[in-house]
């Protein structure tokens, strides 16, 4: 079977049947969109500990210091933190904006050999390991050798899932642990997803996104669009930004589809905005509220578990109301 034709079958059944198997995920964006998380080990079997040297060090921090920063900064080889150099680091927020920290939940990464890596938050919300991720071939420069690319922490790619309870938030991206410097060879969380960063700061679902809601007069830009921006904007950007990877080299995956969530009119360019995915007559039918639904197939998955969810109600609410841009 040519690769062209088995990659056309297995995304196919992907869409069908919603879900991947170990044996046949292709490591690529595209490949495991639709992929689980991996299931069947201890949660935080890989946190990491602090190195006798840094518990030594009265100067040092500690595992719950600097939160919501870029670890990989300090924790390289040639960074202030040397002697607990780490794979990857990071900070779980209950929200983008950061404004809670949350305890005991689990991050979960995959690489290209199938090798789970799975670390819980702390106290302050803190995560880190030291555990080996494979380097992948799709990331190797045609002009080192096997051991020079082996040896780049820019080849460890990944795939990532943040799970909270029941729900889970998959990271789309393949992305490396190897940055583009010398003083960001080791890459945290933290570099991307920050609080006053496009991306927001890294997060679990299953929280509301404001403290609350009216019942009625649901307000677009009051209510709605930080929702949106807290849930989706993320990936659903305008066209214009770019939401899309070249990865592996020659192949371009766009993470938003067309679907510009960022403003209430969307960007010329992209294909859909929120109005062609709201349903005035039936407004548990818009795509934007079944979408990412519990249970139903989402690549970023789940943003609520049901319909009792205080932010699904406040966005079902202003459908209801119209779907107003008001």
């Amino acid at each position: 079977m040519r690769l062209s034709t088995k990659l056309t079958f297995l995304i196919s059944s992907i869409l069908f049947f919603g879900q991947l198997s170990a044996t046949d995920r292709v490591f690529t964006p595209k490949g495991m969109q639709w992929a689980e998380a991996p299931s069947g080990h201890v949660a935080g079997k890989d946190n990491g500990e602090l190195s006798d040297e840094a518990e030594a060090d009265e100067t040092a921090g500690n595992e719950f210091h600097m939160t919501g920063e870029d670890c990989g900064i300090c924790h390289s080889e040639t960074g202030k933190a040397h002697e607990s150099v780490f794979t990857m680091a990071g900070t779980l927020y209950k929200d983008r904006a950061a404004r809670e920290p949350l305890v005991g939940a689990e991050i979960i990464l995959e690489d290209v050999q199938g090798n789970v890596i799975s670390m819980t938050t702390n106290d302050s919300g803190n995560f880190f390991t030291y555990s080996k991720i494979a380097s992948d071939p799709q990331a190797w420069n045609p002009d080192k050798s096997e051991a020079e690319n082996r040896a780049s922490s820019s080849t460890w790619r990944y795939k990532a899932w943040v799970k909270n309870d029941d729900l889970i938030t998959a990271m789309m991206t393949i992305p490396g642990v190897g940055g583009s410097s010398s003083t960001t060879s080791r890459m945290s969380c933290g570099m991307h997803h920050a609080p006053l960063n496009s991306r927001g700061a890294l997060l679990a679902s299953g929280f509301s996104t404001l403290s609350s809601y009216p019942e009625t007069g649901v307000s677009f830009k009051k209510h709605v669009m930080p929702v949106l921006k807290n849930r989706c904007k993320s990936c659903h950007l305008p066209e214009k930004a770019r939401p899309w990877v070249e990865y592996p080299k020659g192949t371009k995956y766009a993470y938003g589809g067309g679907l510009d969530l960022s403003a209430f009119e969307k960007d010329e360019n992209s294909e859909k905005g929120i109005q062609d995915i709201v349903n005035l007559n039936n407004p548990d039918a818009s795509l934007v509220l079944a979408t990412p639904m519990y249970g139903s197939q989402h690549g970023g998955g789940a943003s609520w578990r049901s319909t009792d969810d205080a932010d699904y109600k406040a966005i079902r609410q202003w459908i209801a109301e119209g779907a107003k841009n008001n």
